[in-house]
């Protein structure tokens, strides 16, 4: 599956987020983590959520794309509050986020390829038979040279899971647009990209992930 949605940046829309990246049921995740906190490289530990990171980009002016790692999965529960194996209804996570970019006229054209695994909890179906639909919002945030949160859209990405079916791969293909006059300034911005989780869901990833 791909989807390509473009976010094209004025001057104007750097000055707040816009409206939609608010999403019913969600909180504003990106804003209660510290910026720093995006850009870690420690090991995986295979025994806990891993922390997975983008891969590189080239050429070296383009913007620097990150999975903020407290941010890379989304596990869903049948009670968020005391979330058990036993009541998962489903798990995505993503796993692969490669990037490219070039520039044109004043702008830094950036495409975003972003893989997603899923897996369908012993909840997820009403009935063992029964096909299984899921969809799972996950964000696209840009900070500036001083790490500050410019602009943040909110995206989905869809599962579905045949009888017999418990395990699916799925890619989205993101296009980004922002200004940059000066091209050597390209590199000064950062790409984030993660999930909107619900408190519950983010306090679930914190306590599965290595520090």
């Amino acid at each position: 599956m791909n989807r390509t949605a473009i976010l094209s940046l004025t001057i104007a829309g750097l000055l707040s987020l816009p409206a939609c990246a608010i999403v019913d049921n969600t909180v504003d995740t990106i804003a209660s983590i510290e910026i720093p906190t995006f850009f870690s490289t420690n090991a995986t530990d295979s025994s806990k959520t891993p922390r997975r990171e983008s891969m590189p980009t080239a050429p070296d002016n383009c913007p620097k794309v990150q999975l903020v790692k407290d941010l890379s999965s989304l596990t869903q529960f049948e009670d968020p509050a005391s979330p058990r194996e036993s009541r998962k209804i489903s798990e995505t996570s993503i796993t692969r986020l490669n990037s490219s970019c070039a520039y044109e006229n004043e702008n830094v054209n950036i495409e975003l390829y972003i893989t997603f695994d899923g897996k369908i909890g012993p909840k997820g179906r009403m009935r063992p038979g029964d096909e299984a639909f899921f969809s799972y919002p996950y964000f696209i945030a840009i900070t500036d040279e001083n790490n500050e949160i410019i602009s943040k859209d909110v995206f989905g990405v869809s599962f579905s899971y045949p009888k017999g079916k418990n395990e699916q791969t799925y890619s989205n293909q993101v296009s980004q647009s922002i200004p940059t006059p000066d091209k050597a300034a390209g590199k000064n911005y950062n790409v984030l990209v993660g999930f909107q989780l619900t408190q519950e869901e983010l306090s679930y990833n914190r306590s599965n992930m290595m520090d």
